[in-house]
C-alpha cells in the first residue's frame, strides 16, 4: 500500500505540473478542452471541482450541459458545446461530454444505423476543428462505481498515469 506522504507528494507534483501546463497554454495563446465522460457523473463532478482547485481557476470554466433543457430543443446536438468552447489561454472542463451522450443514446437504441454514423462523423469533425483552432482536447473516461471500484487499488495503479509536456 502507498503511504499517505507518498500520495501527498505525488498529488503536489501533479498540481505543479497542471499549473505549468496551464501557464504554457496561456503563454502560447492556446486553449484546452477537458472532457469528463463516463457513467459516473458524480465522479466527473468531483474531478471537475478538484481541477478548479489545482488550476488557476480564473482561467477555467466548468460546463455541464443539460440535454433536457428547454432552450436546447430543436437545436443541433453540438450546439451547447459550441457555446462553451475555450477562449485563447483558457481551459473548459466539460462534465457529461458529447462522447458519453452519444454512447448512451446508442446503448439505449435511440441512435442507430446511419444516424449514429452521422453523429460520429460530426463529433470527429468537431474535435478536428477544435484542434485546428489551437485547442488541446483531453478525454477522461470515468467508469461507474462498483463494488470492485470501492476497494482500495494496488500501488501499481499510480504508475499507469502519465503526463506529457503537450
Amino acid at each position: 500500500m502507498v503511504s499517505r506522504s507518498a500520495l501527498e507528494r505525488a498529488r503536489s507534483a501533479l498540481h505543479l505540473r497542471l499549473l505549468a501546463a496551464q501557464r504554457k497554454l496561456e503563454a502560447n495563446g492556446r486553449g484546452a478542452v477537458i472532457l469528463l465522460g463516463g457513467n459516473d457523473r458524480l465522479g466527473a463532478s468531483e474531478l471537475a471541482n478538484q481541477l478548479t482547485e489545482w488550476f488557476d481557476s480564473r482561467r477555467v470554466r466548468i460546463c455541464a450541459p443539460d440535454a433536457a433543457a428547454p432552450d436546447l430543443r430543436g437545436r443541433p446536438f453540438l450546439w451547447p458545446y459550441w457555446q462553451m468552447m475555450p477562449a485563447k489561454g483558457t481551459i473548459t472542463v466539460v462534465v457529461g461530454d458529447w462522447v458519453t451522450r452519444t454512447a448512451l443514446a446508442a446503448a439505449h437504441d435511440e441512435l442507430t444505423g446511419e444516424k449514429l454514423r452521422q453523429r460520429i462523423r460530426a463529433l470527429k469533425q468537431f474535435e478536428e476543428m477544435l484542434a485546428a483552432d489551437g485547442n488541446s482536447v483531453v478525454k477522461v473516461w470515468i467508469p461507474g462505481r462498483s463494488s470492485s471500484a470501492a476497494r482500495p487499488r494496488p500501488a501499481t495503479c499510480m504508475r499507469a498515469w502519465r503526463s506529457s509536456a503537450n
